[in-house]
């Protein structure tokens, strides 16, 4: 099954980004151009898995909990990084393939994110060898598309500052998600979700 680990996101901070996606459609110049991420399905994602066969599940399970025994609830804040209302792009906001908003920076969230790494690297995961930059993906480009973030990219939204950047958020839990595509896109499936500093 396909799996990532990642942070669920509470109602509020995804109707934000649902507000942050509209300015930036009616903002833009070629509204087509960008796949558009369901707010629903819009995670902090901490570790990308991959395809693993289901009889290894309760091994990531349990290096999870252990990960999570490590680390405290800690308050993560809308739009940390980035542009203007922390919107980003990969590779470069005058190229960009993926559009995302940023996550302020955070020492727990670091710790959580390297626990997690060390964790699965020694039953057989490969560390991810880039720095981590926590962002949240809001759109991809689709292939063949051009796409142009405007200079005002994140407006002025109504959910706490431009873009909802500044509202911030309680993380106590993270969840070990299988990922399910179909027509409709992808589907999303709790498998764990590990309480931070449960023992």
């Amino acid at each position: 099954m396909r799996t990532f680990v990642a942070i669920e996101l509470p109602a509020d901070i995804k109707k934000a980004l649902k507000t942050l996606q509209e300015e930036l459609q009616s903002a833009g110049r070629k509204s087509d151009a960008v796949s558009w991420g369901k707010p629903g399905n819009i995670h902090l994602t901490l570790k990308f898995l991959g395809e693993v066969e289901s009889s290894g599940i309760e091994e990531i399970g349990s290096v999870l909990e252990e990960a999570g025994k490590g680390a405290k609830p800690f308050t993560l804040t809308l739009g940390g990084a980035g542009g203007a209302g922390g919107v980003g792009a990969f590779p470069s906001l005058k190229n960009p393939r993926v559009i995302w908003v940023g996550i302020g920076e955070c020492e727990e969230l670091r710790r959580l994110r390297e626990n997690i790494e060390e964790g699965l690297e020694r039953i057989g995961f490969e560390k991810e060898g880039r720095p981590f930059h926590p962002h949240l993906t809001l759109g991809r480009v689709r292939k063949g598309k051009r796409a142009r973030l405007p200079k005002e990219a994140g407006g002025t939204g109504e959910a706490g500052g431009a873009g909802g950047a500044g509202k911030t958020f309680t993380v106590d839990s993270f969840t070990l998600f299988r990922s399910e595509l179909g027509p409709g896109g992808a589907k999303h499936h709790p498998i764990k979700e590990i309480t931070l500093g449960h023992s």
